[in-house]
């Protein structure tokens, strides 16, 4: 099916390799094109109001890949912390796993507020003073960019990450927030207290100009048209 296809547009420069190493695929007919973030998130809809909290969120799918067991332990290393808070906004498989492990652990800082609509979205990113995105440790996740990273850039979000590859390649060239290895609780806890004491300022300023400038919805639809144009010449 690859190779029948004219163009492969991929979403993380990342699988320009991959498919060239597992499947010999012509790097000549793979295009990057990113994803872009739905218009209501934006840094008006999404600015937190300042409070005493430090609040981090999770937003998305919680299952087995999201590896959201490392959000839970680190949120048990870190509990020394003052007024620092963790929600998880999504549901899935793990939901019920990570509610019984945040309570093995007798962490009173996590709030789980189950799945929202996605017109509701921009409310909870505005309790947000960063985001979060994990992973597993895994070489083909690793490949991947999530689509959220977007969401929480277009939102002028601070980004802490916890996952390997394409994502932390982003995090750490966007100089949008700090990012530890997946799966490493330990190294998520020094992200976390990094931030805690960090400018958070300018990773916000970071990232939405980091979104502006490689994933607007018109540089999407804009490269689209080139890549279309081109086939038809």
């Amino acid at each position: 099916i690859y190779r029948q296809a004219d163009e492969i547009l991929v979403t993380s420069k990342s699988f320009d390799d991959y498919l060239y190493n597992e499947f010999q695929i012509s790097k000549e007919k793979i295009q990057y094109l990113p994803q872009y973030a739905e218009d209501i998130f934006n840094p008006e809809t999404c600015r937190k109001k300042p409070n005493e909290t430090v609040d981090l969120m999770f937003a998305g799918n919680i299952g087995a890949a999201q590896s959201i067991d490392t959000i839970i332990r680190t949120a048990a290393e870190t509990r020394d912390i003052k007024n620092l808070r963790w929600h998880i906004v999504g549901d899935g498989s793990e939901l019920e796993n990570m509610k019984k492990l945040a309570s093995k652990l007798c962490i009173n800082s996590v709030i789980f507020h189950g799945r929202k609509p996605i017109e509701e979205m921009p409310k909870y990113y505005a309790m947000s003073d960063a985001m979060l995105v994990t992973m597993k440790n895994d070489p083909v996740i690793s490949l991947t960019l999530p689509g959220k990273v977007q969401s929480y850039m277009a939102a002028g979000k601070p980004i802490i990450g916890a996952i390997n590859g394409e994502t932390q390649r982003i995090i750490c060239e966007s100089q949008s927030g700090v990012c530890a290895n997946a799966e490493d609780a330990e190294g998520l806890s020094a992200c976390v207290r990094e931030f805690v004491l960090s400018n958070r300022k300018v990773f916000a300023d970071n990232s939405i100009n980091y979104y502006n400038g490689n994933y607007t919805k018109e540089g999407f639809i804009s490269r689209l048209q080139d890549i279309l144009s081109e086939n038809d010449s």
